[in-house]
């Protein structure tokens, strides 16, 4: 492994953040829940408070992972391409993407469109620094990525079909992208704590 800044900021930032990500998640799929069986039953909309604690948790997620990816090297030289081209990447995709869904499939732009992206950046950034610093090997590295691409991809597909499914089928595309997202913060996670309870072993 190479030397970091702060190994404790890396490390516990990281895996902060994708516990963090993972309870967004929970947070929000109860919501949806709680949403979609009261409209169901014709009853009055729940309380703000659980959308509430998800955003929270979804911005902890990000300054949590921030601080962890900043804490590990950014331009290791085992890496095939550089740091930057993430960040740019995505924001090139998200235009793109953007121009896609409203001209060509005439999807109503809600805040998904962002996050989905955003959580794919977010995530690519943090396993670059966790392959490039050794803290994951190159078989974790991409079982997680294919995890992530699959995940993102999902998300996608769930993000163009919402508006076209009935009520029931929206209630299950709602809930399918974080239960992606959850799945990959949990391998990361359990990635993590395995390599370095082995590490220290």
């Amino acid at each position: 492994m190479e030397q970091v800044r702060s190994p404790l900021s890396a490390f516990y930032g990281l895996l902060a953040g994708h516990l963090l990500i993972v309870l967004t998640g929970v947070f929000w799929s109860i919501y949806w829940t709680m949403l979609f069986r009261a409209e169901e039953a014709g009853a009055p909309v729940p309380s703000g408070l659980l959308p509430t604690a998800s955003a929270l948790c979804g911005l902890g997620a990000l300054l949590a992972m921030a601080v962890g990816i900043e804490a590990l090297p950014h331009g290791a030289a085992r890496m095939p391409f550089q740091f930057w081209s993430i960040p740019v990447g995505g924001a090139v995709f998200f235009v793109l993407w953007l121009a896609t869904t409203t001209l060509l499939f005439k999807r109503v732009v809600t805040s998904e469109l962002f996050l989905i992206p955003l959580w794919a950046v977010l995530q690519a950034c943090a396993l670059y620094v966790l392959a490039g610093s050794g803290w994951l090997s190159g078989r974790q590295t991409a079982v997680a990525a294919a995890l992530t691409l699959a995940a993102f991809g999902v998300g996608l597909v769930c993000y163009v079909l919402h508006y076209r499914l009935d009520d029931h089928g929206r209630f299950i595309n709602g809930l399918v992208p974080y239960v992606g997202f959850g799945a990959v913060a949990l391998t990361v996670d359990a990635l993590l704590v395995f390599n370095k309870i082995h590490a220290e072993g």
